[in-house]
């Protein structure tokens, strides 16, 4: 459903909220040697983040990356927003254009605007909070 891009933004301040300790900033080898991401696409995605608001970042041997906001007030919206754009969910689920300019809509339409809607109340609805303290909970050692 999401891009690369997205995926790994997610997974990426999903793993800055669960190991960040007193704002101190993760370094981007760390983060995607961890995360198991190439670091230059990864670092691109950080950045993009950072100019965003959403972290922040510094440069310099203890440099790196932290969020910008608690992330109790981090959405996975948010998150989607900043990486496909506001009209992600706006799209034709098979690439149809007359079905995203609003004009002839395609078979899948109907039933998608339903699920669209949910998927969008739940993106909204889940923080980064919400998502660490579910993970802790689990009692199970995940790799993000």
């Amino acid at each position: 459903m999401f891009s690369s891009k997205t995926r790994y933004a997610l997974r990426a301040v999903i793993y800055l909220s669960i190991n960040e300790k007193n704002g101190k900033k993760i370094g981007i080898r760390d983060i995607s040697s961890n995360l198991d991401i190439p670091t230059p696409f990864l670092a691109k995605i950080m950045q993009n983040l950072a100019r965003q608001k959403v972290l922040i970042s510094s440069k310099g041997p203890k440099g790196g990356f932290a969020l910008a906001k608690p992330a109790d007030k981090i959405t996975i919206m948010e998150i989607i927003e900043k990486t496909e754009g506001k009209d992600f969910f706006d799209k034709c689920l098979i690439g149809i254009k007359s079905c995203s300019e609003g004009k002839v809509r395609c078979p899948f339409f109907k039933e998608y605007n339903k699920v669209r809607d949910q998927l969008k109340e739940l993106f909204r609805k889940q923080s980064m909070q919400q998502l660490k303290d579910d993970l802790n909970l689990s009692g199970e050692k995940f790799k993000i």
